[in-house]
């Protein structure tokens, strides 16, 4: 089965942006600009990446909330994008898996992230670090927030002061 990843753009009229295009490209994914509802009764997706304009975020989380559907989660992965996948799919279900195959005290592992989607990981490591420049909730929800952004060597520095 092909996985697909699929980009949407909301914005009062759907179309692409510099700042979209910019992102995209960034993140080496292909641009889809569609309507939801009609892609989806084509086709299986198995994630929905929806950008938006840092300012308006919380507008679309509010949407997202609103759905209240148990078995899909949304979680901001940076200030544009919001991802809706399986609830039961996360960071934090991959590390449980992967510590049972390879009997690994998951307690005694770190854990390193700057956006909401790295909270479930935290939640199952023992020490779990956010960049300075991570969302709002992984910066609550891990145990240490570190004086470094992502745009910085991290590992070599966490590596030399708390390992």
């Amino acid at each position: 089965m092909k996985k697909f990843v699929i980009r949407i753009v909301l914005q009062t009229l759907l179309y692409n942006t510099n700042s979209s295009i910019q992102y995209t490209t960034k993140c080496h994914e292909r641009e889809v600009v569609t309507d939801l509802i009609e892609y989806s009764k084509k086709n299986r997706v198995l994630k929905w990446m929806i950008y938006c304009e840092p300012q308006m975020m919380e507008q679309v989380r509010k949407h997202a909330n609103a759905l209240n559907e148990n078995q899909i989660s949304a979680i901001q992965t940076d200030d544009c994008m919001l991802e809706f996948m399986s609830a039961d799919i996360h960071k934090g279900s991959g590390l449980l898996k992967a510590s049972k195959q390879l009997h690994l005290d998951l307690k005694t592992c770190l854990s390193l992230g700057d956006a909401d989607n790295d909270v479930s990981m935290f939640n199952v490591t023992g020490y779990s670090f956010c960049v300075q420049n991570g969302t709002k909730l992984a910066k609550e929800k891990s145990k240490q927030v570190l004086p470094y952004t992502n745009e910085e060597d991290i590992i070599d520095k966490i590596v030399r002061e708390y390992i």
